[in-house]
Formats: C-alpha cells, sequence, structure tokens
C-alpha cells in the first residue's frame, strides 16, 4: 500500500509542476521566430563560363538531290523524318539530330533527311528540278552548324 501512494504522489507532483509552469504556446501566446540573419557571409561572385558558341563551322563537300526514283529509290518526296523535302529547307546530312539547323552561303536549311551512309562532312541540298541540282553541281564550302 506505501508503494501504490508513493507513485500516486510523484503523479500528482508531476502534473502540478506542469500545470504552474505551463509552455508559452500553451497560454495561448504567439511565438515569433526572428527572421535576422547571424553572422551574415557576403556574396561571392561567381565567373561566369565562358559561353560556348552557338554554332559550330566545318568544311563541307555540298552536292543537290532531287526526289527522282533515280536518286533516292522512290518518288514520293518524303524525307527519312518523315517531312515532305521542300526546296530552299531540307537538306540531307548524316551525324547531326533532324531538326539541326545549317547556314550554307548566308542561307539557313533544316536537316530532314539522310544520306543512309553515316558520311561525315558533306550534305545534299533538296531541289525541285534535276536542272537546278546540276546547276549547283559539287561545291566543298565552310558551312555553321547551329547545335
Amino acid at each position: 500500500m506505501k508503494r501504490s501512494l508513493w507513485f500516486l504522489f510523484i503523479k500528482i507532483s508531476l502534473c502540478l509542476a506542469l500545470m504552474l509552469k505551463p509552455h508559452a504556446t500553451a497560454k495561448g501566446a504567439k511565438v515569433f521566430h526572428s527572421t535576422e540573419i547571424k553572422n551574415p557571409t557576403p556574396i561571392v561572385e561567381q565567373a561566369e563560363e565562358p559561353q560556348k558558341p552557338a554554332y559550330r563551322e566545318i568544311e563541307a563537300n555540298i552536292s543537290a538531290y532531287t526526289a527522282s526514283d533515280d536518286e533516292c529509290g522512290k518518288g514520293d518526296g518524303i524525307t527519312a523524318s518523315g517531312t515532305i523535302a521542300t526546296a530552299g529547307r531540307t537538306i540531307a546530312m548524316d551525324g547531326v539530330p533532324f531538326g539541326t539547323e545549317v547556314e550554307i552561303d548566308g542561307h539557313v536549311y533544316v536537316v530532314e533527311d539522310r544520306f543512309g551512309g553515316e558520311y561525315s562532312n558533306r550534305i545534299d541540298i533538296y531541289m525541285d528540278t534535276k536542272s537546278e541540282a546540276f546547276r549547283w553541281g559539287r561545291r566543298y564550302m565552310k558551312v555553321r552548324i547551329y547545335d
């Protein structure tokens, strides 16, 4: 019996102690924390990395092609990317993703077709007629590839 009275006395003492000194939030008071920065660290400006140029230049062997059967094996004008070949826009080039823009002699073309032989530094410009393609011939020029 003495033991159970002793535990009862301890429980009552703890409850009274907690009731006599409640926490600030238990009293309903709002607690605000300071938003000041203690020991502020100066922000050190980081040097910017030099930007890569928006394009790279290569020397390319440039020729022209049409959508005729004897050149492409089919005459429907559908490119390897699935678009319809368009003069003044479409070029064939291996080694770069479809949609890459390539500047040739000041005019920007879009890679929409392939050679299929993993050629490097070769470009075929799509033209509507064979006479235009023959007039173009074969040229070695510097081109800009916008990656």
